[in-house]
């Protein structure tokens, strides 16, 4: 839709995170982001077993509300993988603010959890309005204030991504370099914002 596109000379020898130069750091924080990433997926490979070919002992009188597999229980699953997942993430990130991965990944997780994998123009009626409204909770932002506006906060950790991960201009040669990572790091991102 008329856009700029800007490409990016690629160097595999550059680091993965220019503000993470140290291999042993990155891997350390790779393994911490991995812990919320597997929360998600163990919960999602949970949530949609093989379909069964035979329910044995099946009952009628089973009140449905309290199933394991009845939206109410599956959503309050849902929101506590959330809250453990997001915990560590921003852990992660108010120690380390410039690691532009686990910004990437928070809001992929607030995706899956506010926008589950519907954009925001398909929320329209009153959906996005809700997800703009603040959360009783406090839990859409991750700075536990009260006041999280969800599309904002998942907007806000994209353009973070996107600003941490652009190498700078240099005068006379246009935009620097980036590692593979970093360019996949940057596609997501922008692929993200544009889903939203």
């Amino acid at each position: 839709c008329g856009g700029t596109i800007i490409r990016l000379p690629i160097t595999p020898p550059l680091p993965a995170d220019p503000h993470i130069t140290d291999p042993s750091l990155h891997r350390t924080l790779q393994a911490r982001e991995a812990q919320a990433i597997c929360l998600v997926e163990r919960f999602e490979r949970q949530r949609d077993p093989a379909p069964l070919t035979h329910t044995p002992n099946l009952s009628l009188t089973s009140d449905p509300i309290d199933s394991p597999t009845s939206p109410k229980t599956a959503d309050s699953a849902r929101h506590t993988v959330f809250v453990n997942a997001l915990a560590i993430l921003d852990a992660l990130i108010s120690e380390y603010p410039l690691y532009a991965s686990a910004h990437n990944n928070r809001a992929q997780l607030r995706r899956w959890r506010y926008l589950d994998g519907r954009t925001a123009l398909e929320n329209r009626e009153g959906e996005l309005a809700r997800l703009r409204a603040p959360c009783k909770n406090g839990d859409g932002g991750g700075s536990g204030s009260g006041g999280d506006d969800v599309v904002a906060n998942i907007l806000a950790d994209l353009d973070s991504v996107v600003s941490l991960a652009t190498p700078p201009t240099r005068p006379g040669h246009g935009m620097g370099a980036v590692s593979p990572a970093q360019a996949r790091l940057l596609a997501a991102a922008w692929m993200q914002k544009g889903s939203v």
